[in-house]
């Protein structure tokens, strides 16, 4: 009677092992999901096109020139805000996806190398020395290969990768308040881009991020407003830089933006985040509950 009753508990305990270790082994061969993979590989569009507009914008010429524009050097403030915003973003996207890993010594060493010929231009620009233009699209696209070549590799294990879909969920109140945030600073940005007293603002907004920056792990901080983002938010926000980066280009290459423009142009960018603050209207389980309804059984 002892080993009929002992039988069970060791029967049960090698099939739990065998699902710990099942488990554990589809965790492993799984690795980032298809949707991380798709957002790093965003990123290194970002990171890339910044340092591109960067170098276009104000590498290769004297510092005498750029600094004589209507705005300066302080148009790199429209650059800035937007790239350190996506980097504590990302953080919070991380934990969302359970992300823990760390890239290989390889990357790093080329991404040293990468950030060294980065500065190598801005510093031969800072001097006044003169260098071809095409060696700021070099940097860009050696940058964007640095740190796409993970994410294009990880979305070519289609059949490893986790196939879990990243959905769109309604924002939580700060997570919301964030998100519009992030618009209305960015509008500023835009808007006043124009005016003489624009350092004044860059100066200002940036001061405010230092803070904001501050309260990393706070519920209204940026890592949870990235760890709640979905898709759409990503998306909005993607269209919000891409202007930035426009704008800045357009202001110091051209004299094409007048005030009317940039109060136009700071409009559209907080229209854009505040209505994917809002977005979407209900979660995924409502709609369900809330849909069309299901073919009735027997």
């Amino acid at each position: 009677m002892e080993n009929e009753s002992r039988d069970p508990s060791q029967h049960s305990a090698a099939e739990q092992l065998r699902s710990y270790e099942d488990v554990r082994n589809r965790v492993t061969l799984q690795g980032p999901s298809r949707a991380f993979a798709l957002l790093m590989l965003w990123g290194a569009v970002v990171l890339a096109v910044y340092v591109g507009v960067f170098l276009f914008s104000f590498g290769g010429r004297p510092v005498d020139e750029v600094a004589s524009g209507a705005g300066g050097f302080s148009y790199t403030g429209i650059l800035l805000f937007p790239v350190l915003i996506f980097s504590s973003l990302v953080s919070g996207a991380r934990e969302r996806f359970g992300i823990r890993t760390k890239p290989a010594p390889g990357y790093w060493i080329a991404d040293g190398l990468i950030i060294a010929g980065f500065m190598t231009l801005a510093g031969l620009s800072i001097a006044g020395v003169s260098y071809p233009w095409r060696l700021n699209l070099l940097v860009a696209v050696a940058i964007f290969l640095t740190m796409a070549a993970g994410p294009i590799r990880q979305l070519r294990r289609a059949t490893t990768l986790n196939p879990d879909r990243w959905m769109n969920e309604p924002l939580s109140r700060p997570a919301r308040w964030s998100t519009a945030l992030i618009g209305a600073t960015a509008g500023l940005l835009a808007a006043t881009s124009t005016l003489a007293w624009f350092p004044i603002v860059g100066a200002t907004v940036m001061m405010a991020l230092v803070v904001v920056l501050g309260g990393w792990r706070a519920r209204w901080g940026l890592p949870r407003t990235g760890y709640e983002w979905g898709p759409i938010h990503w998306a909005a926000f993607g269209i919000a830089v891409g202007v930035l980066f426009l704008l800045t280009v357009l202001l110091s290459r051209t004299g094409w933006i007048t005030t009317p423009i940039s109060v136009a142009t700071g409009v559209l960018v907080l229209f854009v985040m505040l209505i994917a603050s809002f977005l979407p209207t209900r979660s995924r389980g409502r709609q369900v509950a809330h849909g069309s309804p299901t073919t009735p059984t027997g």
